[in-house]
């Protein structure tokens, strides 16, 4: 079986024009590629289609099985997977992946693309599936929740491009829609995927500084603040928009930042920020919660304090020391605490 995941992209990716290879992401993503094959996905189908070792052996075989499972799927095979002797299913859900499913790797080139519309896949939230090591069609199953196909689902339809069926494209579609949560964006030396996590491919890597890839395999080695890219395949924004479409969000951002309040409105792929524009008249209320931030942040120094305000905190600082109640605490700690009763109506 393949692991759901891959199962979901198989379906959506051949029903979109993907053609075979698709069934040879799949195949290469249900199973760890040697690390000789390189980096960058799609290149690592041409080296597979190329090799004469185990593996490769293994990986066109199971590219056999998975075609005709998505035949089976899709009605086109006239024998169900209880006929063929490559143990295709009908069911799409039952495939399970193992191997090479990682977060961690660059990418070739980015695909010129047209913006795409405003479908959205209708996906679950991405789990943290991690790669297993077992052989393609033996893998164990991953425990998160994803959703899965059946022969009567329709395939989601995958913005259009001039690279459609090339390896690269192909390569990218499959890693985009098995997992969303890994597309990732260059920013500053690194990648940062939708999850949040930062990943960087090797020095020299012709995937390094790409503007957007998907990352299949990476892992995290010790002592290192990102994750390293071991497996990955060029997108272009269009495709993060629509396999990570779930984690889409435009929001009003208010912010206390560089010492001043940081009004945007954002679009965000989970944690990737794809743009930002000012706001000239934001939420009033937004704006006081920013404020007080920016005073817990930077202390009351941040407020202009006049000579006579600062004679009357020492005169009320020496009653409170003295006498106690009435006469109120007006050290830093306590005006922080009280802040939003004496900075009225300036706060606002």
């Amino acid at each position: 079986g393949v692991h759901p995941r891959l199962g979901r992209a198989l379906l959506d990716a051949s029903g979109a024009g993907g053609g075979e290879r698709v069934a040879e992401v799949v195949a290469l993503l249900s199973e760890e590629a040697p690390r000789e094959y390189g980096d960058d996905l799609a290149g690592a189908v041409r080296a597979a289609r190329r090799g004469g070792d185990a593996y490769a052996s293994r990986w066109r075989s199971e590219v056999r099985r998975l075609r005709g499972a998505v035949s089976a799927a899709s009605g086109v095979a006239h024998s169900p997977a209880r006929d063929s002797g490559a143990g295709a299913t009908a069911e799409a859900g039952g495939i399970e992946a193992g191997g090479g499913v990682g977060p961690d790797t660059p990418a070739p080139r980015p695909l010129a693309t047209t913006r795409p519309g405003t479908t959205r896949p209708s996906t679950a939230r991405p789990g943290t599936a991690r790669p297993g090591t077992a052989r393609p069609g033996t893998a164990r199953p991953d425990s998160a929740a994803v959703p899965t196909a059946t022969s009567t689902d329709s395939p989601r339809i995958v913005p259009d491009q001039g690279g459609r069926g090339s390896d690269e494209w192909v390569a990218g579609v499959v890693g985009a829609l098995t997992f969303p949560e890994r597309v990732a964006r260059w920013d500053g030396g690194s990648y940062v995927m939708a999850s949040g996590t930062r990943a960087e491919p090797a020095e020299g890597s012709a995937l390094r500084g790409v503007p957007w890839i998907v990352v299949a395999v990476a892992d995290r080695p010790l002592g290192r603040a990102h994750a390293r890219v071991r497996l990955a395949a060029a997108i272009d924004e269009d495709i993060a928009r629509f396999a990570a479409g779930a984690l889409y969000e435009e929001r009003t951002e208010v912010r206390w930042s560089g010492g001043d309040v940081v009004a945007r409105r954002v679009e965000r792929l989970g944690a990737v920020e794809l743009s930002a524009r000012p706001l000239a008249d934001p939420d009033p209320a937004l704006v006081r919660a920013a404020l007080l931030d920016g005073l817990r942040q930077e202390g009351l120094g941040l407020l202009r304090w006049s000579a006579e305000a600062e004679v009357l905190r020492q005169r009320l600082a020496f009653l409170h020391r003295r006498l106690g109640a009435p006469w109120p605490d007006v050290g830093d700690d306590a005006l922080h605490a009280r802040v939003a009763e004496w900075l009225e109506p300036e706060l606002s």
